[in-house]
């Protein structure tokens, strides 16, 4: 018999894994830098170059750009010296190929630096890689038989919700600006570390266009010409925000969907420009970043879950599905303060960092604990007017309910300025951190995939009782009362005076009236 049909399509997570890089490498300090006293602080940026995708591999190319930022024999002030890391992580997974559409994530968990003699040190770095594949699928889901009526079949029908990827695009964009060094503070002799975080602030769907916002922060510290008898008087922390709206090319008929863009670091250029002056006080940067969104639609799935005749036999086929169901799409903010011991009184602090972890999970009951391990590194003055160096962990944590049956992904971003001010014996940080959550449920979807008539197992409803009595059952439906019968459940209602959804009382005494 045919079927009526509803092709609904999507794309199926057929990949979603993770992975840590350690890479290392030795640096030779420059000849016209000088040597290395004390190494202070090392800092890195991943920037994922390629996403590359054949048969049953993905991979991701990148390179973390490193500074190491160090206080030089015999002389005032800080120096540093830079490192280009290259990584690549090959992940394997059944199903994939070249037309599928990945999101990658990569972020830099640690970088730490070990002197060698004066004039090396070897510089290693942990990097966390992220994957997400997404294969195009499509259902096809059975509303209803063809010609129903006319072999004495009945359907019963269930509406559910599903919550499922329909767009996975991607583009990358060029961000320029132009800074100014202001004119009270020195200008810029040279850059001693960048930090940059990319945020997504709006993203909507117009049309077959997904519009999106978003701002790129970045904390630039440089220092001035070595004129001053405070070598922390010639260190600079420049601020900016750069804002800055896209338009990627999205599905038609997709406006009512929820957008997540993803914004992943694809390359940094940083420009020194004189001025006739022949100082430095204009920067110039240019970030390339890649944008990768996903759209989310909820859309409810009426399905044929049931069905008999009451005329013939029924050979029907089902298939199960397994879909996923939105609970909660939210993001939590957790505002963090804690203090790091120097063991010395700190004058002022040069730059301060936060690096945070993957996040972690603990289920108790109902309640869901997300948890991810912010690094911190701060350079400091202290009394004795030299720069030193603090790093230490802090788990920063997030409690919120949850069914038990939820499924959960999580992610944390710290999504403001990182303040950081010297006490007598240590620093105290402050910043907040977002938790992007979204709970989830899978439940299964049953669907009628085929049926046929059994011609040989004809009903013949002449020998029946015109009337049966019985008691329903604990938990029995009108449904499964005409179906045991042959009779339909408009019948039944009518002949008890009951509506056709009506719960039924175990033990109520029914009228079942042959099927006329």
């Amino acid at each position: 018999m045919e079927l009526k049909m509803r092709t609904i399509h999507f794309f199926e997570p057929i990949l979603e894994s993770d992975a840590l890089r350690e890479e290392s490498a030795e640096i030779i300090v420059p000849d016209m830098f000088p040597d290395i006293s004390r190494v202070l602080d090392t800092s890195g940026l991943a920037v994922v170059k390629e996403k590359s995708l054949r048969e049953e591999q993905a991979e991701i190319f990148g390179v973390v750009k490193a500074s190491v930022l160090y206080v030089p024999e015999g002389e005032q002030g800080l120096k540093k010296v830079d490192v280009t890391l290259p990584f690549s992580h090959l992940f394997e997974g059944r199903g994939i190929g070249p037309g599928d559409r990945a999101v990658a994530r990569a972020a830099v968990l640690s970088a730490e630096t070990y002197p060698v003699n004066p004039r090396k040190v070897q510089v290693r770095v942990s990097v966390r890689l992220d994957i997400t594949v997404y294969h195009a699928a499509y259902w096809e889901i059975c509303q209803d038989v063809e010609e129903a009526a006319r072999y004495g079949i009945h359907t019963r029908r269930e509406i559910g919700s599903a919550y499922l990827p329909v767009v996975v695009s991607d583009k990358i964009f060029t961000v320029t600006d132009e800074w100014e060094a202001p004119g009270s503070r020195p200008p810029i002799f040279e850059i001693l570390r960048t930090d940059i975080r990319l945020h997504t602030q709006e993203a909507k769907p117009v049309g077959n266009k997904l519009v999106f916002k978003g701002a790129a922060f970045l904390r630039i510290l440089y220092a001035g010409p070595p004129v001053g008898a405070d070598p922390a008087d010639d260190i600079v922390l420049l601020e900016q925000e750069v804002p800055f709206s896209q338009i990627i090319e999205w599905g038609a008929g997709e406006e009512a969907c929820d957008c997540v863009v993803d914004l992943q670091l694809a390359g940094l250029e940083l420009d020194l420009r004189d001025s006739l002056s022949g100082e430095s006080r204009l920067l110039g940067v240019t970030l390339q970043v890649d944008a990768q969104a996903v759209g989310m639609s909820p859309c409810d799935i009426e399905t044929v879950t049931d069905l008999y005749s009451t005329d013939y036999g029924l050979l029907p086929e089902f298939r199960t599905y397994r879909v996923g169901r939105l609970l909660d799409r939210s993001v939590r903010r957790q505002a963090v303060r804690e203090s790091g011991e120097t063991g010395r009184p700190v004058s002022a602090v040069a730059a301060a960092q936060v690096a945070l972890g993957p996040v972690g999970q603990q289920r108790a009951e109902n309640q869901l604990t997300l948890t991810a391990q912010a690094t911190v590194n701060v350079v400091y003055v202290a009394d004795d007017r030299r720069f030193y160096e603090l790093s230490w962990q802090i788990p920063v944590s997030h409690t919120l309910e949850a069914p038990a049956d939820a499924l959960c992904s999580a992610a944390a971003y710290v999504c403001g300025d990182v303040l950081a001010t010297g006490t007598h014996d240590g620093v105290e940080v402050r910043f907040p951190v977002d938790f992007a959550v979204t709970l989830s449920a899978t439940q299964p979807l049953t669907a009628l995939a085929a049926v046929e008539i059994d011609r040989e197992a004809v009903r013949d409803h002449s020998g029946q009782p015109s009337v049966v009595l019985r008691r329903a059952r604990k938990g029995e439906t009108l449904w499964q009362l005409a179906k045991a019968h042959g009779t339909t459940t408009g019948d039944i209602a009518q002949a008890n005076r009951l509506e056709e959804e009506a719960p039924l009382a175990a033990g109520q005494m029914l009228l079942v009236p042959r099927h006329r």
